[in-house]
C-alpha cells in the first residue's frame, strides 16, 4: 500500500490532490493499493471513483498533525508515505520519517519551492524550474534523500501519455481556457466577458470542480454561440487537443498542455507559481502575461484574450511552441515516480 497525505479545497485548489491521484493511478497499475488521508471531504468522492481508499480526518489542513499518519503505519503497513502540503514543517517530517523508517516504509515529499531540507527518503519536484544542484546545496550537511527532479517526473494521467505529434491547424480558431479547480479570484467571469467581444473565435471554458460562479457563468453565455462551457470533463486531453491555443493559470495544467502540445499563454495567481511561469517564459515555451495580484482581473483578462487571439493567428509560432512542448513532457512521469520510489 501507498499512503497519500494531501488536501484540496476552495482556498488551496485541486492541484495537490490531482497530482497525487496521477501517482496513485500509476501505482494501481502495478498492483499497489493506495489510500488518501484528507483533512476534509471535498475530494473524497473523486478519489474513490478512481478506485482508491480515502479517509477524512476532519482536521485543519493548515496544521497537519504527524500522528494522523503515524497512527496508521502499523495497521496499514504501507511501503511508502507520500506527503504533499505547503504547510508541513521540518519537525513534522522528522517525526514521521523516524516512524516510517522504524516501520520499514519510505517517506516521500512532493515539493515545489526548494526551501525546506526535510527529513525523508525522496523528494519529487517535477517543475521546469527544479534544479538538483539547488537541492544539494539546501541539504548540505544533512542526509540527502533521492532527488526526483525535472519534467521527466511530471505526474500526469494516463490520457496524456505518449501522444502523437500535433498536426497544427493553419487557421487557429478554438481557444481553451482554464482558471484552475477553485478560482477564488472569480477570474473566469471576467475572462468570459472579454471573450464575448471575439465572435469569430470559439472559446472553451473549463469550470473547475469548485468554481464558485458556475451558474452565473452559464447563464451569462446562453446567448453566445462562440462560448462553450465544460464541466466534469472526463477526457481533458481530447478537449485540449481540439483547441489551437490555451489560456491557463500557471500550474500542473501547463504540463498537460505540453503533453498534448497545445500552444499556451499563462498568468500568475500565487507566489508558488512565479518560478514556473517565469521559467516557461524565459525558455520561450509558454508566455507569461503577468500576476493577477498586480495587474488586476480586468486588465489581465483583456491582455490574455487578446494575446490568445494573436497566437491563434500565428501559425509559425504555434508550430514552434508545439515542437518545444513535445520535447519537454511525455506523460510518463507518474510511472517514473513509482519506479524511483519503490525500485
Amino acid at each position: 500500500m501507498i499512503i497519500f497525505r494531501a488536501d484540496g479545497n476552495k482556498l488551496i485548489g485541486a492541484g495537490h490532490i490531482m497530482r497525487c491521484l496521477s501517482i496513485a493511478n500509476a501505482a494501481k497499475e502495478t498492483g499497489k493499493e493506495c489510500k488518501f488521508f484528507l483533512a476534509s471531504d471535498d475530494f473524497e468522492k473523486i478519489i474513490k471513483e478512481y478506485g482508491h481508499q480515502a479517509e477524512v480526518l476532519n482536521s485543519d489542513y493548515s496544521v497537519p498533525d504527524p500522528d494522523e499518519i503515524i497512527s496508521r503505519l502499523d495497521s496499514d503497513k504501507p511501503s511508502a508515505v507520500i506527503v504533499d502540503s505547503y504547510f508541513i514543517t521540518e519537525d513534522y517530517m522528522k517525526t514521521v520519517h523516524k516512524r516510517c523508517s522504524e516501520s520499514g516504509c519510505k517517506l516521500v515529499y512532493i515539493d515545489d519551492r526548494c526551501n525546506l531540507a526535510c527529513s525523508c527518503d525522496a523528494v519529487i519536484n517535477y517543475n521546469i524550474s527544479a534544479d538538483v544542484d539547488e537541492y544539494r546545496n539546501l541539504y548540505e550537511g544533512k542526509q540527502e534523500p533521492v532527488f526526483l527532479t525535472g519534467t521527466a517526473y511530471t505526474p500526469l494521467r494516463k490520457e496524456f501519455r505518449n501522444r502523437d505529434p500535433r498536426v497544427v491547424s493553419e487557421k487557429g480558431r478554438n481557444i481553451f481556457v482554464s482558471t484552475g479547480g477553485a478560482d477564488p479570484e472569480h477570474f473566469t467571469t471576467v475572462l468570459v466577458e472579454e471573450a464575448k467581444n471575439y465572435k469569430d473565435y470559439s472559446f472553451h471554458f473549463v469550470l473547475g470542480m469548485m468554481n464558485p460562479d458556475k451558474e452565473i457563468i452559464k447563464k451569462s453565455v446562453s446567448d453566445y454561440s462562440n462560448i462553450d462551457i465544460h464541466e466534469n470533463v472526463t477526457e481533458m486531453g481530447k478537449l485540449m487537443r481540439s483547441c489551437d491555443v490555451a489560456i491557463s493559470a500557471s500550474g500542473s495544467t501547463l504540463y498537460e498542455l505540453c503533453a498534448i502540445q497545445t500552444p499556451a499563454i499563462t498568468y500568475i495567481l500565487a507566489d508558488n507559481q512565479i518560478p514556473l511561469a517565469q521559467t516557461f517564459d524565459k525558455k520561450g515555451i509558454i508566455k507569461n502575461l503577468g500576476d493577477i495580484r498586480i495587474t488586476g482581473n480586468h486588465t489581465l483578462a483583456g491582455t490574455l484574450i487578446n494575446e490568445a487571439v494573436k497566437l491563434a493567428g500565428n501559425y509559425d509560432e504555434r508550430v514552434r511552441i508545439a515542437n518545444a512542448m513535445a520535447s519537454l513532457v511525455d506523460g510518463n512521469g507518474a510511472g517514473r515516480i513509482i519506479e524511483g520510489i519503490l525500485g
